[in-house]
């Protein structure tokens, strides 16, 4: 009687734990989703103060990162999962990973705003911040599927990515030709263009979160080429 009340009071704390799990990647996702919006709304609106916030933020990003890390490694040790379950387990630690990237690309993203003249580039910007969205919008629907291990569908999400990298390299192209008619550009112009490159870089991620998504799932691997 003892040893049954050992197992089942074993199973009820590793689902406890799997709980714990998903919601310390719930937390971090929201902070960081969070942090890529008022990324973009400070390069809209010229705040260079966010900067210094989401840096800020950004610690606060690397202790769930770190909790979640040693919530992976316990939960391993102590309950030897398997399948499923240990599937899940693993990919939490990538997707934690690139949840932490894009934490530092809402910063720089952030940062950008300091190189910027919002009157003179207002018709970039607003482009890039289409695009932000376009990213941001992909990055949360990525977390949502993994937390809830729902499979997604990998021909749509190529889509998605497709045309994202199209929009990036029709914005670089733009800022380029602009440059190279008025070298006064030149700060501003790279300034853009690597946030454009941070934005695209957040769609990378999320892609790769419904690459791990979907292998939580179906326990096979299916690139977003």
């Amino acid at each position: 009687m003892s040893k049954n009340k050992s197992r089942f009071g074993g199973t009820i704390r590793f689902k406890e734990i799997m709980k714990e799990l998903n919601q310390h990647l719930v937390d971090l996702s929201n902070l960081v989703i969070k942090m890529i919006k008022d990324g973009n709304t400070a390069l809209i609106n010229d705040d260079e103060v966010a900067f210094k916030r989401l840096e800020e933020e950004l610690k606060e990003v690397h202790v769930h990162c770190n909790s979640i890390d040693e919530a992976v490694m316990n939960t391993i040790a102590l309950h030897q999962p398997f399948a499923k379950d240990l599937r899940f387990i693993l990919s939490t630690l990538k997707v934690s990973n690139e949840i932490h990237r894009s934490a530092h690309d809402a910063v720089h993203i952030a940062n950008s705003s300091a190189f910027i003249n919002l009157e003179q580039y207002n018709d970039i910007i607003q482009r890039i911040s289409k695009l932000a969205t376009k990213a941001s919008s992909m990055f949360k629907k990525s977390i949502e599927a993994f937390c809830n291990q729902k499979e997604l569908n990998v021909q749509k999400w190529t889509k998605k990515d497709d045309e994202v990298d199209r929009l990036h390299s029709e914005i670089i192209q733009d800022v380029t030709k602009i440059v190279e008619t008025d070298p006064t550009w030149s700060r501003a112009g790279v300034s853009l263009i690597l946030t454009t490159r941070y934005i695209e870089r957040i769609a990378d991620h999320a892609c790769n979160i419904v690459e791990e998504s979907n292998y939580v799932v179906t326990g096979k691997k299916a690139k977003i080429e």
